[in-house]
């Protein structure tokens, strides 16, 4: 499967790319979802648009989570 894909994004409301999740990413999607270890989060793609928080299932657009925004130290 490429990298990225364009799919829908529902906070910038046009199709934009996106791209799989990094380790820390998937990490924070398993414990939001209450997923176990061994749950696969390769279906889950984040949005690649600088700025944007959006990370969407790639078969079920409904399924959607907001990332939190970065730490502002």
């Amino acid at each position: 499967m490429p990298t990225t894909q364009v799919r829908a994004c529902q906070t910038c409301k046009s199709d934009e790319p996106h791209r799989h999740l990094t380790a820390e990413e998937a990490t924070w999607l398993r414990d939001k979802r209450g997923l176990r270890d061994s749950d696969n989060t390769h279906d889950w793609w984040k949005c690649a648009r600088e700025g944007c928080r959006t990370m969407r299932h790639y078969w079920n657009h409904s399924q959607w989570e907001q990332l939190p925004p970065p730490d502002e130290d």
